[in-house]
Formats: structure tokens, sequence, C-alpha cells
């Protein structure tokens, strides 16, 4: 199989598996929420630097 084959046949099976297999939307309460900043705040990092 040379590249270009194979890039037709991944997005075949993608195609197959796209339509065979069902997409489902979370009914849990944070699903697709934005998070917002992950980063730890400075309280919790001062708290990090005692406890350890």
């Amino acid at each position: 199989m040379n590249a270009k084959t194979l890039d037709i046949a991944l997005n075949d099976l993608i195609f197959g598996l796209e339509l065979v297999l069902l997409t489902r939307e979370s009914g849990r309460h944070m699903a697709g929420k934005d998070l917002g900043n992950q980063e730890p705040k400075p309280s919790l990092i001062r708290h990090e630097k005692h406890v350890a």
C-alpha cells in the first residue's frame, strides 16, 4: 500500500465508524463546560509547600 491508498482507506474506515457508532451527548452536569483557568491558586501553592 502506498501512502495515498492508506490515507483513503483510513478515511473510509473513519467514515464507516462514524456511521455505525452512535455518539451520545453526556448528561453529566460539567460535560462540555469551559472550566477556565486550571492553574493552582497562590493559597494552594503555599499550602502545598507547608504540607510537603
